[in-house]
């Protein structure tokens, strides 16, 4: 992805028919913010909350 937001429709169909659970959207983003005490891992935390905001309606940015 190039920038964050919903992901393609191709994308999002194939990612919800291989996961258990449904979903109510797929999100992309251009690369995954990482943890500033071990640099190659993910902060979740702050994924999560990126994404709560752009499901809730905000303003989507890079999270």
């Amino acid at each position: 992805a190039r920038r964050p937001g919903l992901a393609p429709a191709a994308l999002a169909a194939a990612v919800r028919g291989a996961a258990p659970r449904p979903l109510a959207a797929v999100l992309v983003v251009p690369d995954l913010p990482t943890d500033v005490r071990h640099n190659s891992k993910i902060d979740r935390v702050r994924l999560a909350r990126w994404a709560e905001g752009v499901l809730s309606g905000g303003r989507v940015r890079r999270p």
